[in-house]
């Protein structure tokens, strides 16, 4: 049987995706496990995590139960989630031309992500991408969720 999980978690692990970082839901527990790459490569060259001045025991156990289990489901990472996607449907939501046409133009090349952010703190729209990106993370975050029949709760 699975744990309900608190969408929250899994929401803010989704934000926190990087390509050094791993997330994981122990679908037993509903706990949302943590492992860097620098972990999956001490382990992949077998190192002793337990040794290590870097990893806790219980790191090292979450780690192995991850990679010995299926009770455990990876979550989407930075590439799944693809917040360059995120930033185009919201561009697709500006309804006033010139910042519509600056916002397209903004995330073209090089340094899109950075461009993208100084002109909507420039034109004082950054509430509005946050509200967008949070309702794009949970709606994301709820679909993974539904796709792996597990129960989630609010609170």
């Amino acid at each position: 049987m699975s744990a309900i999980v608190k969408l929250g978690e899994i929401i803010d692990a989704m934000e926190s995706a990087s390509d050094m970082v791993d997330f994981y839901l122990d679908r037993r527990t509903g706990e949302v496990i943590m492992i860097t790459q620098d972990m999956q490569v001490d382990m992949e060259m077998g190192e002793d995590l337990d040794a290590s001045l870097d990893w806790t025991h219980e790191q090292a156990q979450q780690y192995l139960e991850i990679k010995d289990t299926e009770n455990c489901l990876r979550l989407p990472d930075q590439f799944e989630i693809h917040e360059y996607s995120i930033m185009e449907d919201f561009i697709e939501t500006i309804e006033d031309y010139r910042l519509h046409t600056a916002l397209s133009d903004a995330i073209r090349g090089q340094g899109a992500f950075r461009r993208f952010k100084n002109l909507i703190y420039t034109k004082g729209i950054e509430q509005s991408w946050f509200d967008f990106r949070a309702r794009a993370f949970r709606e994301m975050a709820i679909q993974w969720l539904e796709s792996h029949n597990l129960a989630y709760t609010e609170a």
